[in-house]
């Protein structure tokens, strides 16, 4: 793990594309996802990040994992699930891009009891990894920059730390653009079908 947030900072910070997604080794993407990538940012130019609706396969289940994909819909025929309409059939959301809205860091205090015992507040429909999502570059990027600034420690002795980029990146980012108000919605969860597979690996096997 030493090194690991020099290694995909450099990388980042080398992107030279308009959006950024990172991914896995062992991990499969849709044929089309480039498609799907460009009329989502067309149909919403806002957005920071689109989320990858993913499916996990059992380890050794190498016929399913590289099955034929199913064809993607188009962006601009999903409708949008706003779970605060009153009007939409809550039994249903699986045709429906789903709303991400930036982590709410106004509302949450530092609770010291996390050292003892496990976080709630990372659930909701809130995301805070990195990986797995497709976001804007340039925003990636300028975040990067940032972090790098903080590992000098005094003179030519840096701080490495030894755990991945995932959270750190995708928190930091969201903090970089943090504005205050009512939950601002930066981006979507795609739905089915699946546009990004994934094998869980035993232990023995991974990193």
């Amino acid at each position: 793990m030493r090194g690991e947030i020099i290694q995909r900072i450099s990388g980042l910070m080398n992107a030279t594309a308009p959006y950024t997604l990172t991914i896995n080794c062992d991990e499969f993407l849709h044929p089309d996802i480039l498609t799907m990538v460009l009329q989502y940012f067309q149909r919403f130019p806002d957005s920071w990040v689109m989320r990858l609706c993913t499916k996990r396969f059992q380890y050794g289940e190498t016929k399913e994992l590289t099955a034929p994909w199913q064809p993607l819909p188009q962006i601009e025929e999903l409708l949008v699930w706003d779970k605060s309409s009153k009007n939409q059939d809550g039994s249903d959301r699986s045709g429906y891009l789903k709303e991400i809205p930036i982590v709410p860091f106004d509302k949450r205090k530092l609770d010291l009891m996390c050292f003892v015992r496990e976080r709630k507040d990372h659930h909701g429909p809130h995301t805070e990894n990195f990986d797995k999502k497709v976001w804007l570059t340039q925003m990636v990027q300028a975040t990067c920059k940032d972090i790098v600034s903080l590992l000098p420690l005094m003179g030519p002795f840096k701080y490495i730390p030894f755990w991945c980029l995932d959270r750190l990146l995708g928190l930091f980012l969201q903090a970089k653009f943090f504005e205050q108000g009512q939950g601002k919605i930066i981006g979507h969860l795609m739905p089915s079908p699946e546009q990004l597979r994934m094998e869980n690996n035993p232990p023995n096997i991974e990193d």
